[in-house]
């Protein structure tokens, strides 16, 4: 099987995880310092919801296929980020001004999540057609990079719940 099945999904999903990794490092943690800022605590929880879901996401697409009635799990998973990503765009706008590259960088992951879940609304319609199973998925060094991505999901998840742990009931960030 070549690399992305043929399916311009599995390059998009590694895209969106390579800008939200920028993202993360550059804009949350230099500029921003949000796992620092008590005024972030509730950023770092949507921040920690996030990326566990991507972990997921990332991980299980890396080596399955979602066939049958599992077709709906990374479909819900993707709506589920359009409603976290709306209300973290408020709770940022409430709570700091972005730095430029946060609100370019922003703009991109956006547009790449459209894309995203037009390629999985496409992919899901094929696979709930197939009889329910968690199919393995062949992609090669895209596999192994979407697990790569996946495992770095899932300690930014770690970090960042931690942040929200530690920042929650912290006095608000002087002016």
């Amino acid at each position: 099987m070549p690399p992305f099945d043929s399916n311009p999904f599995t390059a998009v999903l590694i895209l969106h995880g390579l800008l939200a990794g920028v993202d993360v490092l550059l804009n949350h943690e230099l500029l921003a310092r949000l796992p620092y800022r008590s005024s972030a605590a509730r950023e770092e929880l949507l921040h920690a919801v996030r990326e566990a879901m991507f972990a997921f996401l990332f991980l299980g697409l890396a080596w399955w296929t979602w066939h049958g009635a599992f077709a709906w799990l990374p479909t819900a998973l993707l709506a589920a980020e359009v409603l976290i990503s709306a209300y973290d765009t408020k709770i940022e706008g409430d709570t700091r001004t972005l730095p430029t590259p946060e609100r370019i960088l922003h703009v991109f992951l956006f547009i790449n999540l459209g894309a995203l879940i037009v390629l999985l609304g496409q992919q899901a319609g094929d696979w709930h057609a197939l009889p329910t199973e968690l199919a393995p998925a062949r992609y090669g060094w895209a596999g192994w990079l979407l697990s790569a991505l996946g495992i770095a999901a899932a300690a930014w998840t770690v970090r960042d719940g931690c942040a929200w742990l530690r920042l929650r009931n912290r006095p608000a960030d002087a002016p």
